[in-house]
């Protein structure tokens, strides 16, 4: 029976032993992990703000863009009407 024990006991010291070195590779692989998963959260939170900056350069160009549009529009009627003001006054002219 003594003997039986100690087999025993031998065998659950094996087997703790094991565990105890499954739980220290397994404790290193959660923090390798956790390494990964901050490394992975950093390049997603800089990928996202690297999108936001470019958005909002985006629309700032693009707001630039519009204004210089209703400028143009705008310069282009004032000289419409100046040639069409121009046109009358010649036509005018000739007709006297």
């Amino acid at each position: 029976m003594e003997v039986l024990f100690l087999i025993l006991k031998n065998l659950f010291i094996v087997a703790l032993k094991d565990l105890e070195g499954d739980i220290a590779r397994l404790g290193r692989d959660m923090d390798h992990l956790k390494k990964q998963l901050e490394a992975e959260t950093m390049r997603r939170v800089d990928a996202e703000n690297k999108l936001k900056s470019k958005i909002d350069e985006f629309n700032f160009k693009t707001q630039q863009n519009e204004e210089i549009i209703e400028e143009m529009r705008t310069h282009r009627t004032v000289v419409m009407q100046e040639v069409g003001g121009q046109l009358q006054q010649l036509d005018t002219e000739n007709l006297s």
